[in-house]
């Protein structure tokens, strides 16, 4: 008799209606204001969608080389000069991939090991570094080598090309300053302890401010070098040593002599360029990258997407992906949000608001990034993604009657 009881207690459960939460809860939350303000658990229950709609059509996929399926990534961001991109692979490859009229490959060449940084392009030249150690130039017609050199560790930061120089940092924290023309060494820092910390985006690529060469390090500094000689004009502690991770690896922005960055600790910083002075700093939840643009500091980490006013510090909105991590670029009219698991976002910059999402398989670990109406992806499945992205017209809001 109890069983026969519970049997009907439960089928009448089964067909009571649940209550909203309940059914709801495999909506993902869209709009920026249910990540900041709203408790977890009613998140979800706010899927309203954004007015402004977006559509991305393939421009083509360029199928590039990979390591094999035990190595699903590349952490590489291309890079795009006049027309023509180009971009690195972890099975030790750079490409040169001419955009128009379709995207198709112009020349290959191998390097000693795998590329996970953005290259570096002066004057008819495209510089990159690999795992190996290397620094390479290479002539952008004819994919010719013209010259290599070897440093003292991985190169996992993108170097900088300005004023007749290559600057390249290695895993050690030394930092290189290498003749454009000719890759001789003019001349090296002193390293800096090396395994301190971890990146998911990998180092960043150093910030020429007047005479002098910025670099973030692993243990948490900010330093400004001379370029002449290497020495060290100031010297900045910006990651906090009472956390894990604080490394100084995401973008250096210089805004009106002033330095912007964030650690891995999760903390904003704006730092006088001329004299390393700490003007603010402020926490954000989870960073390890920076972006700038239309007057808004735009910073990711932990899966999140915060906009941030540069002057003051304070945070005018955050959205959360609830992914393990994203990467940013601002497009026109919109943010191009990469996920490293597998969706590509575009969001609204004044609000945060996701106007758009599409599958990519793998994710990508790299930045987006844009060019005029046409966004790049490198995916981790070695396969360059092409689109188009034309804005439609606004979603008509209906007015409950």
């Amino acid at each position: 008799m109890k069983f026969f009881f519970l049997v009907m207690v439960i089928g009448v459960m089964a067909v009571i209606p649940r209550p909203a939460e309940a059914r709801l809860w495999y909506k993902r939350h869209v709009l920026s204001w249910e990540s900041l303000m709203q408790p977890k658990r009613l998140a979800h229950l706010k899927a309203f969608r954004s007015l402004r709609r977006f559509q991305l059509d393939y421009r083509r996929i360029v199928k590039l080389d990979r390591t094999g399926f035990r190595r699903p990534y590349q952490f590489a961001t291309p890079l795009v000069v006049e027309r023509r991109l180009y971009v690195g692979v972890d099975a030790g490859k750079l490409y040169a991939i001419d955009l128009h009229p379709v995207p198709q490959k112009r020349w290959m060449v191998k390097t000693e090991g795998g590329i996970h940084t953005q290259a570096a392009y002066d004057q008819g030249i495209v510089a990159v570094g690999d795992l190996e150690g290397y620094v390479y130039a290479f002539d952008t017609e004819t994919g010719t080598e013209k010259w290599r050199t070897k440093l003292d560790d991985e190169v996992t930061a993108a170097p900088l090309i300005v004023d007749g120089a290559v600057y390249a940092t290695t895993a050690s924290g030394r930092v290189f300053a290498l003749a454009a023309a000719t890759g001789d060494e003019r001349w090296h820092s002193d390293p800096r302890e090396k395994g301190w910390g971890f990146s998911v985006h990998g180092a960043a690529r150093p910030v020429s401010f007047e005479q002098t060469m910025i670099v973030g390090h692993a243990d948490g500094t900010l330093v400004a070098y001379n370029k002449n000689d290497g020495t060290v004009r100031w010297s900045s502690l910006l990651g906090s040593r009472r956390e894990r991770f604080f490394d100084v690896d995401a973008t250096l922005l210089v805004e009106g002599g002033k330095l912007l960055t964030v650690t891995a600790d999760g903390t904003l910083h704006a730092v006088n360029a001329a004299s390393g002075e700490i003007e603010w700093q402020v926490h954000v939840d989870g960073a390890n990258d920076v972006d700038a643009t239309g007057g808004k500091l735009f910073v990711t980490g932990g899966g999140k997407l915060a906009a941030v006013d540069p002057d003051e510090g304070s945070m005018l909105w955050q959205q959360d992906f609830e992914t393990p991590d994203v990467a940013a670029t601002m497009g026109k009219n919109y943010l191009a949000v990469m996920s490293t698991v597998d969706r590509l976002y575009l969001a609204d910059p004044d609000n945060g608001d996701v106007m758009h999402f599409r599958y990519i398989r793998n994710g990508a670990y790299g930045k987006p990034v844009v060019v005029d109406d046409e966004l790049y992806i490198l995916a981790n499945t070695a396969r360059l993604f092409g689109f188009r992205v034309t804005e439609l017209k606004p979603r008509r809001l209906r007015v409950a009657r």
